[in-house]
């Protein structure tokens, strides 16, 4: 396997651990009650550490292992590949806010309802970039 479908297949198997993660805990905190929130939070902070964290850094790697080759001649002067990037970025800052919502969560000291909206956040953005990717508008 060469390295540019290397770099893709660990792209894409980090991106769907990452963004399945993160969606699911989104999910599951909708699903809770509020006598199981802080135990639920606990859990779902395990699943974010356990999977949408590594997930994440695995699709970055991968990502710019496929970017940084071809940056200059193909890259530099896609539009749609400027606005996925800070797209990706946001979904890396969301999902951090949402590890940090649930640590505030599982202490008693918020509950569920930012993780529910972050998790909704996160797959309508990822969708965008999927679209972005893979149409990659002029």
């Amino acid at each position: 396997m060469d390295h540019l479908r290397a770099t893709l297949a660990l792209h894409l198997i980090g991106v769907l651990i990452w963004i399945g993660a993160t969606y699911s805990a989104g999910a599951l905190a909708a699903m809770t009650t509020e006598d199981e929130a802080p135990a639920m939070a606990t859990k779902l902070g395990s699943l974010m550490r356990k999977f949408a964290v590594p997930g994440m850094i695995l699709a970055w790697i991968g990502g710019l292992g496929r970017l940084m080759p071809e940056f200059a001649g193909v890259y530099a002067r896609a539009g749609w590949m400027h606005t996925k990037l800070l797209l990706v970025l946001i979904i890396s800052g969301l999902t951090g806010m949402m590890g940090a919502k649930l640590r505030r969560a599982a202490a008693g000291e918020g509950d569920l309802s930012a993780p529910r909206k972050l998790g909704y956040t996160v797959i309508a953005l990822a969708t965008v970039v999927v679209v972005l990717a893979v149409v990659k508008p002029g």
